[in-house]
Formats: C-alpha cells, structure tokens, sequence
C-alpha cells in the first residue's frame, strides 16, 4: 500500500479528500518500482486515462519516470531520480506532519507552489 500523506482513511495530511500533485506523482512512483504497464498505473493510482496521460507526459519529461518498448508494448518503470524524489517526498511529509500546519494553506495552493519549487520556477 502506498505510504503517502494520508493522516486518515481517505484525507490527506491538510484534511482534504483531494490528492495533490504531488501525492499523485509519488503514487505513480510507488506503483512503477518495478516493470508496469499504463493499465497497471492508470488502476493502481485510480486516475482517468486523460490524467494518466498527463502525469506520465510530466515524468517522464523530467526523468523520474522511464519508458521502454518491450514485446510492443510501453513498460515504465521509476528511474534513480524518481527514487530520490519518493526519498526527498517522504522526508517532507514528515516534517510536515511534526510541525503544525497554517489552516490557512489550502491544499491545491500547496500542490501547486511545491510543485513550482520542484521544477525550479521560484
């Protein structure tokens, strides 16, 4: 079972029932430490195949994700740095969830600067 930010059955470390990106993104690393195939990601992480699509398009363009053609078919798996982004993802869940977080930080505001940080845009 994936380790994420829920504090709760069902609701994330702010309280939300919404997954951020960011815990979507570590899913989708979670599910692909070994050899899968979209399907398997695609239920794994109970995303439409629209938002598949576009997780898979942001992994692998930075790499934490790769893709091989095996027999036809497209395989990914995680790369070092998607490891070493589940590794850094964890770390931040924990500090956050030792510390007390301002009500006030909505958790799509939260996705959404932290993946800014991520990709180096601040």
């Amino acid at each position: 079972m994936f380790r994420g930010e829920s504090g709760g059955v069902g609701k994330n470390l702010m309280g939300s029932k919404r997954r951020g990106m960011l815990y979507i993104i570590a899913e989708i690393l979670e599910i692909a430490r070994k050899d899968c195939l979209k399907c398997h990601i695609m239920y794994g992480a109970n995303l439409s195949f629209a938002q598949l699509n576009e997780y898979l398009g942001i992994l692998l363009e930075t790499k934490l994700l790769k893709a091989t053609n095996e027999g036809g078919r497209h395989v990914y798996r995680r790369t070092r740095k998607g490891v070493r982004f589940l590794k850094n993802y964890y770390k931040m869940m924990d500090l956050l969830r030792r510390e007390s977080v301002p009500k006030l930080l909505k958790p799509s505001l939260f996705s959404t600067v932290s993946m800014r940080i991520f990709f180096g845009e601040y």
